[in-house]
């Protein structure tokens, strides 16, 4: 994909994975909008890269309203006149497992990983087919997408970001002949403020609380950002559907579903034998 002279729209780009990929967009000369929920921390983003020589504004959303995002569509296409890039990145997770997760913070954690994408298609991609120009979905999802990665109990988040996954190859699907492509980001440990999503939890699902400290993690734990942006960035760049931030941890976790799925395919022929 071509990234220069384009115009690209972020969600949750205020801060980790959104705001590395940002930053490294702009280095390649793409126009840029910064959308996320934290309206101050958008536009000091936006300020910030407009102080190296980008093309930024910023856009304050929330992703789990489908007003809020066709609100950001009309701002985009006013804006820019067309949009090319459209990354949902913006995600939240809770901790626990399934029958320690409360009704509302499950309703909450698929309304802004999954239900966002369902709005953005809504209200970009018919725009987006009108226009003609070349455009491209970028759906964040998680290594969490791949398989089960050892890394604690987090299961609404698990299931939403296979939702993700399965939800982007059917767009690819969907969108296939048409000006639009699709591609799906599947990072794992990123230095990013998603172990503390409850600061921004709205009022419906049961509105923002501090994070507990027992669940602090160390700050400088994962990837930093603008280096996920930059790996992000190459993928795009080679037309990829699957856009890794990590080779070898991600690569184990789907390495591990795989091997299970072989050997059951393997017993299930030896009871109905290999042509059933």
């Amino acid at each position: 994909m071509e990234l220069r002279g384009i115009n690209a729209v972020i969600t949750g780009a205020a801060s980790g994975i959104g705001l590395g990929l940002a930053r490294v967009l702009a280095t390649e000369g793409t126009r840029l909008m910064i959308a996320d929920i934290e309206r101050d921390k958008a536009e000091r983003a936006a300020d910030s890269l407009r102080m190296n020589g980008a093309d930024a504004i910023a856009f304050e959303v929330d992703v789990a309203e489908r007003d809020s995002i066709e609100a950001l569509a009309d701002a985009a296409f006013d804006h820019f006149g067309t949009v090319n890039l459209l990354v949902n990145n913006a995600g939240v997770g809770t901790q626990g497992p399934l029958e320690k997760v409360s009704l509302s913070n499950w309703d909450w954690v698929f309304a802004v990983n999954v239900g966002a994408i369902h709005h953005a298609a809504h209200a970009f991609v018919p725009r987006m087919k009108e226009q003609k120009a070349p455009a491209r979905i970028v759906n964040t999802a998680s290594e969490h997408g791949l398989g089960l990665p050892p890394r604690g109990l987090i299961t609404a988040y698990t299931a939403s970001k296979h939702a993700v996954v399965g939800l982007s190859d059917a767009m690819r699907r969907d969108y296939q002949g048409t000006n639009i492509s699709v591609a799906v980001i599947c990072p794992a440990v990123v230095q990013t403020e998603i172990w503390n999503p409850f600061r921004n939890r709205q009022p419906r699902f049961g509105g923002p609380r501090p994070l507990d400290p027992k669940y602090a993690p160390d700050e400088m734990k994962g990837l930093a950002p603008d280096i996920a942006g930059y790996r992000i960035v190459e993928g795009l760049k080679a037309d990829e559907f699957y856009i890794f931030t990590h080779g070898r941890d991600i690569q184990a976790v789907h390495a591990a579903r795989r091997d299970e799925l072989d050997a059951a395919f393997a017993r299930f022929a030896e009871r109905f034998g290999p042509d059933a």
